[in-house]
């Protein structure tokens, strides 16, 4: 599990979820420089933006693929809980998404867990694999 702090900027998670196509522009140098989003997150741009980034570290450093196309994004449900590993320390106020990579020919999923900073902005991890087993499924 990877977990960063968002640096500069704060961001507010949105209780609304956003539900439209959305073009990611990648600068970074293990990845395509565009990558399609599509479905439902509760991140603002700024945080899909940081999120996909780190995804991208994870993807060329497991699997060697630098070509990302697609990211397909589904809010798990309130009550999903993963199994002890995947979660953060602040369980009780994150959410959670299943973000499904799709890059060299595989389709990939990811659990992605967003929650408040407690300086007010956003933290967030990227987990592979997807957990399977001991967490209360959607």
């Amino acid at each position: 599990m990877w977990l960063l702090r968002r640096g500069m900027f704060r961001t507010r998670l949105t209780v609304s979820f956003v539900s439209a196509l959305l073009v990611v522009v990648v600068s970074a140098s293990v990845g395509a420089d565009q990558i399609r989003f599509v479905g439902d997150t509760t991140a603002d741009s700024t945080l899909i933006h940081d999120t996909v980034q780190q995804l991208l570290l994870v993807v060329d450093g497991r699997f060697h693929c630098q070509q990302v196309q697609l990211i397909e994004s589904e809010v798990l449900p309130p009550s999903y809980s993963p199994p002890a590993a995947s979660r953060v320390q602040t369980a009780a106020k994150a959410r959670y998404e299943r973000w499904t990579a799709t890059f060299c020919g595989k389709k990939v999923p990811f659990l992605i867990s967003f929650w408040p900073a407690s300086d007010g902005g956003s933290m967030f991890s990227v987990t592979h694999p997807f957990p399977s087993e001991g967490g209360t499924t959607p």
